[in-house]
Order: C-alpha cells, then structure tokens, then sequence
C-alpha cells in the first residue's frame, strides 16, 4: 500500500501544471485580443471585418486601451513587489526551488 504523501506529490505536481497552462492560456487570449483591437483601430476599412467583430471601432479603441492600462498596472505591481523583497527576485522569476 502507498503513503497518502505519495498521491499528494502527485496531485501537486498535476495542479502545478495545471496552474502554468492557464497562465499560458489567458496570455495567449490577451495577446490576440490585444493583437486584432490594434490592427482593427490601425486599418479599420480595410480590416473591418475585426473592426465589426469588436463592436465598432470606438469598442476596439476601448478594448486596446483598457488592456494597454491592465499591462501598465499589471507592470508597476511587480516592480512595487521587487522594490519591496529584492532578495526574492531569483525565486520570483524562477517559481522557486522544484522536488
């Protein structure tokens, strides 16, 4: 018979995983929408197919701007927390020790 801490390896391993796709998946989602606001607001009559799909080219403005505030946010945050734990800045951009 296993040890229970042998399926919690396991489980946590599975979670972790997990974790990393959604964050690959929402930054995926982000960059095309980010992506297709700009170029429906840069050639809005030639690409008005996007343009439309957005809502009109006021919508896809919105859209491109509220994500370009996010990305700003998103950006002095980090920079806040680094600023604040700097002796953390290896674990940070490593996700820590793995085993």
């Amino acid at each position: 018979m296993s040890s229970p801490s042998a399926g919690n390896e396991s489980m946590r391993s599975t979670t972790s995983d997990l974790r990393g796709a959604i964050r690959i998946g929402w930054l995926i989602l982000v960059g095309v929408v980010v992506v297709l606001s700009g170029l429906a607001i840069y050639k809005p009559v030639q690409l008005y197919w996007i343009t439309a799909a957005f809502g009109g080219y006021d919508v896809a403005r919105v859209v491109h701007l509220s994500c370009l505030v996010l990305l700003a946010v998103f950006t002095v945050m980090h920079l806040v927390l680094v600023a604040l734990h700097p002796r953390t800045i290896i674990t940070m951009v490593t996700g820590g020790p793995r085993g």
